[in-house]
């Protein structure tokens, strides 16, 4: 992606200047968007919903009477504008059960302002995979949400909560959290599902630009734009 060094500058009365990238092609800079001339070439400045997340104050009305914001950036998300914007993420350890074996599942939720999506990375490590069909609206304050495996490989949408000795699965299932499994704590320790460990501190995360970096053990292991 090229970005211009110039920018497009607004400044509303008694307000504060704002900018605006400048794309060299629509590629980059997708309709809808507002052609500026720049060193005699054109450019190219995303426009957007008025409540786009990036919108500045300037704004631009198509002859079709369209209303459109001039926005920071072309930025696209990889997730629904619906779900809100991007709020935090966690990691926790799941386990997987095939004939009565269980082995370790890494997971992670992102949290939205509208919801949470579980994001399973697989057995003792395998690749991330983001299935946004688990995302739940209005779990957003689940902060152990994650992706369950259980029983031949059929996957829920699950949290895990620690109580009285037992670590409670649940699942989400028509708006309301319906038990999967009951395991003492005790019994989980002996694979290596422990109080001290549910959680994943071997992953981190951080946002710059727009740009959610996960890393495991300090090596960046997946991005994607929020």
């Amino acid at each position: 992606m090229s970005i211009l060094t110039k920018k497009l500058h607004i400044l509303k009365t008694g307000g504060t200047e704002q900018t605006a990238n400048i794309y060299t092609t629509q590629t980059e800079c997708p309709t809808p968007n507002l052609k500026v001339g720049v060193d005699g070439s054109t450019g190219y400045v995303k426009l957007g919903d008025v409540n786009h997340r990036d919108a500045t104050d300037g704004r631009i009305t198509t002859t079709g009477g369209d209303t459109y914001a001039i926005l920071k950036t072309a930025h696209q998300s990889d997730f629904p504008s619906a779900w809100g914007a991007f709020v935090s993420m966690s990691f926790s350890r799941t386990f997987n059960v095939v004939n009565g074996t269980r082995s370790l599942v890494y997971a992670w939720s992102l949290h939205f302002e509208n919801g949470v999506l579980p994001v399973r990375l697989g057995l003792n490590d395998a690749s991330a995979t983001i299935d946004q069909q688990w995302y739940t609206a209005g779990a957003v304050n689940d902060y152990n949400s994650a992706r369950f495996v259980q029983n031949h490989n059929t996957l829920y949408n699950a949290r895990l909560v620690i109580s009285d000795g037992y670590f409670e699965w649940s699942t989400y299932i028509n708006g309301v959290w319906q038990g999967l499994d009951m395991i003492s704590t005790g019994d989980a320790a002996q694979w290596g599902l422990t109080t001290d460990n549910y959680l994943a501190p071997e992953f981190a995360y951080s946002v710059s630009n727009g740009v959610v970096s996960v890393y495991k053990n300090g090596a960046l292991f997946q991005s994607f734009n929020v």
